[in-house]
């Protein structure tokens, strides 16, 4: 087996009979893309014009061709200035004839153009490139890349069959079409070799990437990350950064953010040796099962409605919150209830604005919430406190607006009711649970304006205390912890 080495675009290696030898690359194939005519050392660049489109592009492919032959911008990709004026746009697909089993460098050179007609803004034209159906280019941005200077991608790459197809492919939401200003190809002895033994440690909001790789003057690393295009209904790659050619270790931080977003149990990454302006093939690797604990929403809004509703809302946009539970305390310290859980069954991490409706509270009451994101297998992290306080009761059938209260609210074991400005010693008094079953009924004497009252019997829950005197009757509502 050979040992590859790369330096200066000149390939040496290591023969069977341990003597140096070298091979400089043939060029076999030059596309002025849209283009005509051009002269270049060792060859030249065939035509590719509207009404004479090149021989090596599709017939299925659009014929649409811009630009012009006074480019001016920065080239330092080997290829003359003139085929950075014309281009070849649309979703093009060209078929060059190769021997299979072979090994080429095929080089794509892009640059936008300078005038009024052209995308001078990152983001507009997104594009992906694929050789014989691998994807090599994904989301390529040419302005974001290098503004309005030229540009040039190569891949190393082997020939399956006889040909060699090369096809662009606009993003979805795209602006502008794909473009290409020229195409070439040449002889490679080898595949550069990819990264292997690709491993990885998972944690609750990140992925260390580990691998291996034993090219020689190779440059750094590529990483992409897969998503599935709903849309397409394909897994696609996009680059998420690059590290350089001593560093075998990537981290994606990436993970536990918010959307609109799917979740997803595993995460897959391809990784490509990058050898100058070379590029390997992609090896692929999927980290496998694993739940990321998910952030808690925010922000969070909360309205007091009246004097016994609360309502909080959130927008469900965390990637890996698949329910989200929501909890009410009377104090600060709590303890805190469970009042709700909510999930966008058919769409997480949707977008949708999810709402909690708390209406077992007490008028004029502070109360204490937070929500927590709920993953595949485990709870997921709190948000942070909530501080809401609700209305006072309305039409009270008392005196005077302050004439009773209950206290301390939340109760343990024993409640306080003391009543101001009523005429008679003797009340009656009736706790129902939240429902409307009585659990309590008593008449009583009036001591200092104010009474005790028992709890013991009563479970943990919301309770309706009604007071009822020769002025009226009056109902509030109390918690027993």
């Amino acid at each position: 087996m050979k040992k590859i080495y790369l330096f200066l675009s000149v390939l040496l290696w290591l023969d069977s009979s341990g003597a140096w030898s070298q091979q400089m690359p043939v060029t076999l194939f030059r596309v002025n893309a849209g283009g005509r005519y051009v002269t270049d050392s060792l060859m030249n660049w065939t035509p590719d014009t509207k009404k004479h489109p090149s021989v090596y592009l599709s017939d299925f492919s659009p014929n649409y061709t811009s630009g012009g032959t006074t480019w001016r911008g920065v080239n330092t990709t080997g290829a003359p200035n003139a085929i950075f004026g014309p281009n070849r746009y649309g979703a093009t697909t060209w078929h060059f004839p190769v021997s299979a089993g072979e090994y080429y460098r095929v080089a794509l050179y892009f640059a936008e153009s300078p005038y009024a007609s052209g995308v001078h803004t990152a983001g507009e034209r997104l594009f992906e490139v694929y050789i014989n159906d691998e994807l090599v280019l994904d989301n390529f941005d040419i302005y974001a890349t290098a503004g309005l200077d030229a540009v040039r991608r190569s891949f190393i790459v082997q020939a399956p069959y006889d040909s060699l197809y090369i096809s662009l492919r606009p993003e979805q939401g795209s602006l502008r079409s794909p473009q290409v200003n020229g195409i070439e190809i040449e002889t490679a002895p080898v595949l550069l070799p990819a990264p292997f033994n690709i491993s990885s440690e998972t944690y609750v909001d990140s992925v260390v990437l580990h691998w291996q790789d034993t090219s020689l003057y190779k440059t750094g690393f590529e990483i992409y990350r897969g998503y599935f295009d709903e849309v397409e209904q394909i897994e696609k790659f996009y680059l998420m950064g690059s590290v350089d050619a001593n560093t075998a270790t990537f981290t994606d931080t990436t993970l536990n953010n918010r959307g609109p977003c799917p979740p997803i149990y595993w995460v897959s990454y391809k990784i490509r040796t990058i050898h100058g302006s070379d590029a390997s093939t992609f090896e692929y690797y999927m980290t496998g099962s694993f739940d990321v604990l998910p952030v808690p929403p925010s922000p969070i809004a909360a309205s007091v409605q009246s004097s016994g509703e609360i309502r909080l809302s959130f927008v469900d946009d965390v990637t890996y919150a698949y329910s989200y539970e929501v909890y009410r305390a009377g104090d600060r310290n709590g303890p805190y209830d469970l009042i709700a859980e909510l999930s966008d069954d058919e769409h997480y991490c949707s977008g949708d604005t999810l709402l909690a409706i708390d209406s077992d509270v007490l008028p004029d009451t502070t109360y204490y919430y937070y929500v927590q994101s709920m993953g595949a297998f485990h709870a997921g992290l709190i948000s942070d406190t909530l501080v809401v306080t609700t209305l006072p009761e309305a039409n009270i059938a008392l005196q005077n607006r302050a004439a009773i209260k209950v206290y301390p609210n939340p109760a343990e074991k024993t409640i306080f009711v003391h009543i101001d400005n009523v005429q008679e010693r003797e009340v009656y008094i009736e706790i129902t649970d939240k429902v409307g079953l009585s659990r309590y009924r008593t008449k009583k004497q009036l001591e200092d304006g104010k009474v005790e009252l028992d709890l013991f019997n009563l479970e943990t829950g919301v309770y309706i205390l009604h007071v009822t005197s020769g002025s009226g009757k009056e109902s509030l509502r109390f918690v027993k912890r």
